[in-house]
This record gives structure tokens, C-alpha cells and sequence, in this order.
């Protein structure tokens, strides 16, 4: 009896990735470094790099994937994996499917781009409110953009943006809310980093501020601003909820 447990012992362990942990799994974005998720299992074994599978016709020739927020939702009522594609003036939010028998993730769709929406540009941020409405937001062009659940199309602005919407500019389509004109900024003046949909409110990291802005997701009204100076960290980046 002795044997025959050691010997079952000895199989499982020479099998690859014995020592790891089962799921649920790691995965991780690396800014401009690695092209595609990689996946980890929580005591830290590196299980693939290459989770994602298939992607869309990029607009620009040049373009180089560089993969920033990846958040859990829905599609068409089944679970998928909205990725935050970066790369500038070709920015994409790609939606990809639920898991293969392999670990991998099969492209679905494109959500929204710079191609269709030029609001959209070096892409940060996803998240979803209560409805399954996505928003996203954008570096460059320092704003949040939001869009209907499925459909994607560009939502209407909140109301509290609609009272204070200047004549002068013509915002991006889907605006949720616009930090200074709508336009390309400067690299000193694009402060919008992660967003997060906490209860009613939409979160939004902006380095500018040093801080985050509470903003009501029906009205779009500023509800507060959370100064993030005094506890002495430099630029808010991402946002977990737990």
C-alpha cells in the first residue's frame, strides 16, 4: 500500500505546474513591456502568456499593443473580459470571451475605439454602472466617456454636464465628463489615470488633483474630491474596489 501511495505521489508531482495553486488565477498587464496578459496562479507560478487570442484590424500600421486596465463583465448576457488597449491616436476597448479548455480567451468584438470615437485615446480605464453601461477613460484627451450596454453607442451627457457644457467646443461623443477642453492635451495636463463604479458614483483617479473625484453616475455632479496629497502619494493610478 506503501508503494502504490508513494508512486501516485511521485506521478502527480513530476506532472508541470504540481506545486501550483488551483484557481482562481493572477492576471496581470505590464504597461508597454509584454503584449498579451499573462496568467499566475496565487502562490506565483507563471501559467501562460498569452491569454488573450485574436484581436481586431488595427487603423495605424505602427501599432504596438500596450495592455492597461482588464475588468470582468458582461456580453450579450455571458461573462467576458473587457482589456484596455493604450497604444495613442489607436486606442481600443476589446471584449473577449470566457475561458477555453486551455486557459485562453477568444476575441469577440470591439467595443469602442479611436476609429469610432476620437474621444478615445490612450485608453486607461473600465468600468460598468448598475445597468451594465460601460465607461472608459482616456489619457490623452483627459476625459470619461461612457456607452451603452451591448450596443456600445455614446451615451448622452448627465445633466449636470448638459447645464455647463460650453458652446465654444464640441465634445466627444459619449462624454461623461471632460477635465479642461475637449481636445488632445499636453503631457503635463492629462490627469485622468482609473476609474472604478462604486455604488452610484463613478471614482476617477486624476493625477492634476493629486486625488480622486466622486461623480454621481445619473447626474454627473462632482460630489466630492478625495485629496490624496496629505497621506504623501504621488499620482493615483489604479483603483480597486474589494
Amino acid at each position: 500500500m506503501l508503494a502504490v501511495v508513494t508512486i501516485h505521489y511521485a506521478l502527480k508531482y513530476s506532472k508541470k505546474n504540481a506545486f501550483c495553486d488551483p484557481a482562481p488565477y493572477i492576471y496581470a498587464t505590464f504597461h508597454d513591456e509584454a503584449s498579451n496578459i499573462y496568467k499566475y496562479s496565487r502562490n506565483g507560478c507563471l501559467l501562460s502568456k498569452e491569454v488573450l487570442v485574436g484581436g481586431p484590424e488595427y487603423s495605424l500600421s505602427s501599432h504596438l499593443i500596450e495592455l492597461r486596465s482588464i475588468v470582468f463583465g458582461k456580453y450579450n448576457g455571458s461573462d467576458a473580459l473587457y482589456v484596455a488597449d493604450a497604444y495613442s491616436d489607436d486606442s481600443y476597448m476589446n471584449v473577449y470571451g470566457q475561458c477555453n479548455a486551455d486557459g485562453s480567451r477568444d476575441y469577440l468584438t470591439t467595443a469602442v475605439s479611436t476609429v469610432t470615437d476620437p474621444g478615445v485615446n490612450h485608453l486607461y480605464g473600465i468600468c460598468f454602472d448598475k445597468t451594465g453601461n460601460v465607461y472608459g477613460s482616456s489619457q490623452h484627451t483627459d476625459n470619461v466617456l461612457r456607452f451603452t450596454k451591448d450596443t456600445f453607442e455614446p451615451m448622452k451627457p448627465p445633466s449636470e454636464m448638459v447645464r455647463s457644457l460650453s458652446h465654444n467646443y464640441e465634445y466627444y461623443p459619449g462624454t461623461f465628463i471632460q477635465f479642461g477642453q475637449p481636445t488632445i492635451h499636453e503631457r503635463e495636463q492629462q490627469g485622468v489615470r482609473d476609474i472604478i463604479a462604486v455604488e452610484d458614483d463613478i471614482w476617477i483617479a486624476n493625477e492634476d488633483v493629486n486625488g480622486i473625484y466622486i461623480v454621481d453616475q445619473i447626474t454627473g455632479r462632482v460630489k466630492d474630491i478625495v485629496d490624496l496629497s496629505l497621506i504623501h502619494i504621488s499620482e493615483p493610478t489604479r483603483l480597486l474596489s474589494i
